[in-house]
C-alpha cells in the first residue's frame, strides 16, 4: 500500500479475510499430503510384509528341492555302488 494511504475498517476486513482464506487453504493441501505420506507409507509396510512372506516361501521351496536331489543322488551313489 501507499504511504499515507487511508483504507476503510471493511476493505482491512476484505483483506484480512483473503489472507486467512489462503492460509486455511495451505493448511488444508498440507493435512492432504501429510495423510497421503502415512496412507502411502502403510501400503508399502505391508507390501514389504508381503515380499518377506514370499521371499520366505520361496527359500523354503528351493531348500526342500535342494534337500530331495541330495537325497535322490545319495540313492544313486547307494544303487550304484551294489
Amino acid at each position: 500500500m501507499e504511504k499515507g494511504k487511508k483504507i476503510t475498517i471493511d476493505k482491512l476486513g476484505e483483506l484480512m479475510n483473503k489472507a486467512f482464506m489462503h492460509l486455511e487453504q495451505q493448511i488444508s493441501n498440507i493435512r492432504v499430503e501429510m495423510a497421503t505420506k502415512k496412507g502411502m507409507s502403510e501400503e508399502f509396510a505391508k507390501v514389504h510384509y508381503r515380499l518377506d512372506v514370499i521371499e520366505g516361501k520361496m527359500i523354503n521351496n528351493h531348500e526342500n528341492r535342494i534337500s530331495k536331489l541330495e537325497d535322490d543322488i545319495r540313492v544313486l551313489k547307494t544303487s550304484k555302488g551294489k
